[in-house]
């Protein structure tokens, strides 16, 4: 049924609501700028809620970085 795309995933409001989605049994794909910290976040959603959990690091100020976001989300379904 798809993935929940959640930003600014690694702190704050991004992880509790990735967290969030999670406990629900939602899939996500978490993304941020820090790679080892979205990579332990997905582990984490997965080992505890047995969830699907994609990372993607990327900078969304970057231009053209929405655009590479979409591309990469294609291919996660």
């Amino acid at each position: 049924m798809g993935y929940a795309l959640v930003t600014g995933a690694t702190s704050g409001i991004g992880r509790e609501f990735a967290s969030i989605l999670a406990q629900h049994g939602k899939d996500v794909i978490v993304v941020a700028r820090r790679e080892n910290a979205l990579k332990a976040l997905a582990a984490q959603l997965h080992e505890q809620h047995g969830v699907h959990a994609v990372a993607v690091a990327i900078d969304l100020t970057e231009e053209d970085s929405a655009d590479e976001l979409f591309s990469l989300t294609q291919d996660a379904g």
